[in-house]
């Protein structure tokens, strides 16, 4: 089947299993797609709003040397906080995904319509987590390194701007959020590029890791097996920088902003009306209405959103299930039999 008919046998495979929605979506949010999702609901911080929050720790220690919580006991907090939220997030978030990608290589219409002629390379893999390889973790978010490098840059441009623009304002009338992005479009580009790779290519490693064998490593002792979680990363890397796995890059990509995009407008116009009732002293039957139609169009809104995550998932599935360097050669492996190289 040509890469075009993967994409839609993907989606038809898609339509079919609600459940893959849901794993799609829990993974996506835990991630940090949370984040975009609330973004239409939370207002941008103002320089005021800012300065109000950081001025009884930062500001009156290092200003006027007034009382306020120790800085090092604040960043210590706030790093173990982080740290233990993108750890227990990470662990989520790779849970579900390699909950979705079994699932989908064991789907039977998607796995016929990709390659009818090699059962071998879409049969169920394990789906237990004590048969799962080892290595999973590192394998979907090791290419993030690359997001921390640009996170950096992007993190040391945006505070200049910042600092420039709370100091002395360009334009008060645009907000304080928008100016700063104005002023380093390049750092939030850069940022923006470098975790869209980064998740592809940790999509595909991992994809490598629950779908393909090694098969450098039968030439190797068993006692000193090859790093699975590394050889996967390169593996990722490869099939991402092939024009096939650039094209379903750029559709699969492009596929979830065209269906969500709409669905995140209409989210946030809804809030907007609430707000409106909200504030205004709207009787209680404008409120029960307006409420509900926020309710409906953010229920609407994350289905749609679900439905395209969990298509550009089976879609990268198909498109590894069935390259030529998985459907090569076949080992058995724990009594399945997957794609080898």
């Amino acid at each position: 089947m040509t890469w075009r008919g993967s994409l839609v046998a993907a989606l038809l495979a898609t339509l079919v299993h609600p459940r893959w929605w849901l794993l799609a979506l829990a993974g996506f949010l835990v991630r940090g797609g949370v984040l975009i999702v609330l973004l239409p609901i939370v207002a941008p911080p103002t320089v005021a709003g800012l300065m109000s929050f950081l001025a009884p720790t930062l500001i009156g220690q290092i200003i006027s040397g007034g009382p306020g919580a120790p800085i090092a006991v604040v960043a210590i907090a706030t790093a173990l906080i982080v740290t233990a939220f993108l750890s227990i997030a990470a662990w989520l978030g790779t849970w579900f995904d390699a909950t979705l990608i079994t699932e989908a290589a064991g789907d039977d219409d998607l796995g016929a319509a990709v390659s009818a002629a090699e059962p071998s390379a879409t049969e169920r893999p394990a789906t237990a987590a004590d048969d799962r390889p080892p290595g999973l973790g590192t394998a979907r978010l090791g290419p993030h390194v690359l997001t921390g490098v640009a996170f950096v840059f992007a993190a040391a441009r945006i505070f200049s701007i910042a600092y420039r623009e709370a100091t002395t304002p360009g334009a008060p009338t645009i907000p304080f959020v928008v100016r700063v992005i104005q002023g380093a479009p390049e750092a939030v580009i850069a940022l923006l590029v470098a975790w869209v790779l980064a998740e592809a290519v940790g999509g595909l490693a991992l994809r490598d890791l629950l779908l393909r064998s090694s098969g450098e490593g039968d030439a190797r002792d068993e006692t000193s097996p090859p790093p699975p979680a590394r050889w996967a990363l390169v593996h990722g890397i490869r099939d991402l920088a092939t024009p096939r796995g650039l094209a379903t890059l750029l559709v699969v990509d492009l596929g979830v902003i065209v269906v969500a995009a709409p669905g995140w407008f209409a989210m946030q116009h809804a809030w907007d009306q609430l707000r409106i009732l909200l504030s205004g002293g709207a009787e209680a039957t404008d409120l029960a209405i307006g409420l509900g139609l926020f309710v409906a169009v953010t229920f609407g809104s994350a289905v749609l959103l679900a439905v395209a995550l969990a298509w550009r998932s089976a879609a990268w599935t198909a498109v590894v299930a069935r390259s030529d360097r998985h459907a090569a050669a076949t080992r058995d492996v724990g009594g399945v039999t997957l794609g080898a190289e």
